[in-house]
């Protein structure tokens, strides 16, 4: 099947080390934009945290928060028109955070909901973005439905046989990478986020070729038609993937549309 759409992790994928994309990575998305080809950001970011990308990949739809929120963006207006959303309810955040609190006391742990981030240093070694509500106790914010909870993955694991099972309706999604525990709606992936795309733009998921690094690329590497890791992915992702490119440090998305594009 020809490939109409690229689905495209942002950080270790298409970002680089330093925060930036490349020229010549920029260059080559526009190339596919003007053949009147689709592209779709893919990441786990905020859509705050999103919108710092360069100008020209606001025109396209984004799926941030792993899935949890979709929003097209085809048109480039300032609007966002949101075609999925999924939150936590927020009876579930405030049980689930006080029971990890409890048993993890000065552990950093934090919260995204309607797109601002509430956080608890705790044993945190960096800086929280500025754009980061700093509380003394999570537990004074975990009122309100989140679209994720985030925590260190470690720290988590050490009482995970001590808490109550998640609920049904909510899931793990493990970084190592990272050392980073997101606690998730239950059915949210930037794969289901990507077949929101696809039906809205009347596409398959055949159609789409998927780039990613981690663990939250997994389902869409192996969902979507062609699936390639990065060279910086982790090995998990390079087993399930058609194909390994360069890292994102040396244009790997480059070099792959290159050869789409026939340059």
């Amino acid at each position: 099947m020809t490939i109409a759409a690229l689905a495209l992790d942002l950080d270790d994928t298409l970002v680089r080390s330093d925060q930036t994309i490349s020229p010549r990575t920029l260059e080559r998305l526009q190339a596919w934009a003007d053949l009147g080809r689709h592209i779709v950001i893919a990441t786990g970011r905020s859509p705050r945290a999103t919108a710092e990308i360069p100008p020209m990949l606001h025109a396209f739809p984004w799926v941030c928060y792993n899935g949890g929120i979709v929003f097209d963006r085809r048109n480039g207006g300032p609007e966002r028109k949101v075609l999925f959303r999924a939150e936590i309810p927020a009876d579930d955040v405030a049980t689930f955070l006080a029971e990890y609190t409890v048993r993890q006391p000065g552990s950093w742990v934090g919260l995204e909901s309607n797109d601002r981030a509430f956080f608890v240093r705790g044993d945190l070694q960096t800086t929280p973005r500025e754009d980061t509500v700093v509380v003394d106790d999570i537990r004074t914010v975990a009122h309100r439905a989140a679209a994720k909870i985030y925590l260190p993955l470690d720290r988590y694991r050490r009482v995970l046989d001590d808490m109550p099972p998640l609920p049904s309706h909510m899931r793990l999604l493990a970084s190592e990478k990272y050392n980073l525990a997101q606690i998730m709606p239950a059915g949210v992936s930037k794969a289901a986020g990507l077949a929101v795309v696809a039906q809205h733009y009347g596409l398959d998921l055949q159609e789409f070729m998927a780039f990613g690094d981690d663990t939250n690329d997994l389902e869409m590497i192996q969902e979507a038609g062609v699936g390639v890791a990065m060279d910086n992915a982790i090995p998990q992702l390079k087993a399930v993937a058609n194909r390994i490119t360069l890292s994102n440090n040396d244009d790997g998305v480059a070099v792959v549309v290159e050869e789409l594009l026939g340059l």
